[in-house]
């Protein structure tokens, strides 16, 4: 996701604290750090695009990578905050730095979230990089005056009912295509978030006989498609 959406759930992160925001307070300053942490992976670019693309969402993003960041963001801090205990620390910022994980989950890029015994990039196709419906919603909550625990808690249900709402219009993209295609051997389906349109869906269906690609709204049947290729056309 954006550093904006993961900024703001660390923050509700830290809320579940029941301490007031102030970016002083090192709870808050911990789940900032750690919701960005996994991210931190863009140093790779020094060593070119091609290295940038192949580690990133990998290490940084897996369990070890989580326990990694927390050890030395709480480290850190508490070099610098010795009166805070360590333990906390590392908590709070592997809380944020999780919940950095689980929203990339849920987008098209996806997460090596069981690297080293899985490289490959898991991913549920339910929200885009930048999902502007789920900023405003999430930053909509910032305009009522609630204790900070209400807001974390009003944060995390929100966030968890409008995935639940793309899962739900993703299942039903899915089973429209099927019905669409049940005169027709299909051999795989493939649906993920449009790049330009909310509340569209891409997808790739291959058949015995061709290859669609596609778009098809979320609400409503209505079937686009941009492409019909023979067999052996592969896809990459």
């Amino acid at each position: 996701m954006d550093t904006l959406t993961h900024a703001i759930v660390g923050v509700a992160a830290a809320s579940l604290s029941g301490q007031s925001f102030l970016l002083e307070n090192p709870i808050y300053l911990a789940s900032l750090l750690g919701s960005q942490a996994p991210d931190f992976d863009i140093i790779a670019l020094l060593r070119g695009k091609f290295a940038f693309i192949r580690q990133h969402r990998s290490f940084s993003h897996s369990l070890p990578g989580l326990i990694t960041w927390a050890a030395l963001i709480s480290g850190t801090l508490y070099f610098f905050m010795p009166n805070e205990a360590p333990l906390p620390l590392f908590g709070w910022t592997l809380l944020a730095a999780l919940s950095h994980v689980v929203l990339d989950y849920f987008n098209t890029h996806g997460a090596a979230v069981l690297w080293p015994f899985c490289q490959e990039r898991k991913s549920l196709h339910l929200l885009n990089v930048f999902d502007p419906v789920l900023l405003l919603l999430l930053l909509s909550l910032y305009l009522v005056e609630i204790p900070p625990l209400t807001f974390g808690l009003l944060t995390f249900a929100s966030l968890s009912i409008y995935i639940t709402l793309r899962f739900y219009l993703r299942y039903n993209a899915k089973k429209q295509l099927i019905e669409h295609f049940k005169d027709q051997q299909l051999l795989q389906l493939v649906i993920m978030p449009s790049l330009k349109k909310v509340f569209v869906w891409d997808f790739i269906v291959e058949t015995v006989d061709h290859h669609y690609v596609g778009q098809i709204k979320a609400f409503g049947d209505k079937l686009e498609f941009r492409a019909s290729l023979p067999p052996q056309a592969k896809l990459s």
